[in-house]
């Protein structure tokens, strides 16, 4: 049974990015892009930090994982409407990769996996129904997810069986359904195609 952490790092976009995402809010909400700020709307983002563990981590290996990964103490997590962006559940990112590797490099032999994601604080919303609307601004539904809260990032550390191998025919149906099912995001044409 392993062990769940996260950390919230420092600031995730430099004020042009922040910026333009700001714009591309307002822009999906129907406001203005030429007030300051865009749409009336403020954008806080830190990186987050999911660390998948053997076990509960000493205050010795959460320091050395705070100071490598540059995390943050006694931070509070961004104000506003909350969007935690992370890589796609059941995959594991290149960045987490090379961060897992460097962190058993630095001793941290207890450590299985490391993950980052985005915490967005937004504010200006007026209702669930904008936040929604802005959420495809903030991730690419083919390689993100987004989640709740940060406990739900426990989610990224699930371990499944290999699912059975299964064939499709070359009904164009069978290739719609399973676009669908599977996310795959295939187009018309690329259904036809195949």
């Amino acid at each position: 049974m392993s062990e769940f952490t996260w950390l919230l790092g420092e600031p995730a976009l430099s004020p042009f990015r922040q910026r333009k995402l700001l714009r591309a809010a307002a822009r999906a909400l129907g406001r203005s892009v030429d007030d300051d700020p865009p749409g009336g709307l403020a954008l806080d983002a830190r990186f987050i930090y999911f660390i998948e563990s053997r076990a509960d981590l000493s205050p010795e290996a959460k320091d050395r994982l705070i100071d490598l990964l540059h995390a943050e103490r006694d931070v509070a997590p961004p104000a506003g409407t909350p969007l935690l962006v992370v890589p796609r559940i059941g995959t594991v990112s290149p960045w987490s990769s090379k961060a897992t590797d460097i962190a058993r490099g630095c001793g941290l032999e207890g450590v299985l996996r490391i993950e980052r994601g985005t915490w967005f604080g937004l504010k200006g919303l007026d209702d669930e129904a904008e936040a929604i609307a802005v959420n495809p601004v903030f991730h690419d539904r083919m390689t993100q997810d987004v989640l709740d809260d940060a406990e739900a990032g426990s989610a990224l550390f699930a371990h499944a069986p290999p699912q059975p191998l299964e064939r499709l025919g070359r009904d164009p149906a069978a290739l719609e359904a399973a676009n669908r099912s599977l996310g795959l995001a295939l187009s018309a044409d690329e259904v036809e195609y195949l």
